[in-house]
């Protein structure tokens, strides 16, 4: 559908696309004619719009249908920014209209990890993505030519973070984005269940983890190769493997936050869970970006690990 002006009256000749695009349907002969009543009243476009998504049709249809037709309208409308407007987004995601998400997490910062993330051709690779979010990572694997994705998270969809998965659904929607989705829990993943994968992504994850060592262990059981890492470390002076535990809201002022090992622990880690090789590339911007309230620094690093 043509780019339509949203407040321009609606022509009758336009209420069968709009059954058709919304509800998937030809209109009934008494719909249509109450609609095409209402249009004597100069009803806009946007007007029809709403009365239709206001329909008990329209909220019996499975929720990603009505992602996909909303979303598809309101880019005809132009309205793609308001639509983008409705839900708090971490991941800051460019579409092909421009439009771009307002994450928490800037857009330059997330081109910046991607282009160390998958520094290596993922051309015919399988991804797995642990703790997707808004899927930012995900869909740049598929983008870079990843034969197959899969989005996990739980605690960011319908765990205790402050996040949800609806952000994911538009993006795949509006990406038109082939990343299968699972909601999933990290200690939960099995790799009997769902195989083993090529490239394992384990972004932002690890510090978040109360059982940060167990944790790994599931991301490692997942890997048929390649592991990659970002996280927060700390007491990275110290050759010895060592992890601090932060209490409350002392790391970022954020109570999900628990963990920073320093890079030695993570490489020890690595090693028992039967990695050999390690690459630690410091996260810019973020390097020096966080602190803990206690003044003790924190470092942010990608770590690429292989067996």
């Amino acid at each position: 559908m043509a780019t339509i002006d949203p407040n321009a009256p609606v022509a009758a000749s336009d209420i069968a696309d709009y059954y058709q695009a919304l509800l998937g349907r030809e209109p009934d002969p008494e719909g249509l004619a109450w609609y095409q009543q209402k249009i004597t009243q100069q009803l806009s476009h946007y007007d029809i719009y709403r009365e239709l998504i206001g329909s008990e049709e329209w909220h019996a249809m499975p929720a990603v249908h009505r992602l996909r037709n909303r979303l598809h309208f309101m880019q005809a409308f132009g309205l793609t920014e308001q639509l983008l407007a409705e839900r708090h987004w971490f991941h800051s995601v460019a579409l092909a209209d421009g439009t771009m998400t307002a994450g928490t997490k800037p857009h330059d910062i997330l081109r910046s990890e991607e282009a160390i993330v998958f520094r290596d051709d993922l051309t015919g690779k399988s991804v797995l993505d642990i703790g997707a979010w808004d899927g930012y990572f995900s869909f740049a694997a598929e983008r870079r030519g990843a034969a197959s994705v899969l989005s996990t998270d739980h605690f960011s969809w319908s765990g205790p973070g402050w996040g949800d998965k609806a952000g994911y659904d538009l993006l795949h929607c509006a990406l038109d984005s082939a990343c299968a989705s699972l909601d999933v829990d990290v200690f939960a993943l099995d790799p009997q269940q769902l195989g083993q994968f090529d490239v394992v992504l384990f972004l932002g994850v690890l510090y978040h983890l109360k059982d940060p060592l167990g944790g790994l262990g599931k991301a490692a059981a997942m890997s048929r190769d390649l592991l990659i890492i970002e996280t927060e470390t700390t007491h990275n002076y110290s050759d010895e493997p060592l992890m601090r535990y932060y209490v409350g809201s002392e790391m970022n002022n954020d109570t999900t936050n628990y963990w920073a090992p320093n890079l030695a622990c993570v490489q020890a880690m690595l090693k028992d869970l039967g990695y050999s090789q390690f690459d630690s590339t410091p996260n810019f911007p973020y390097r020096h970006k966080h602190k803990a309230t206690d003044g003790d620094r924190l470092f942010r690093y990608i770590i690429h690990a292989r067996r």
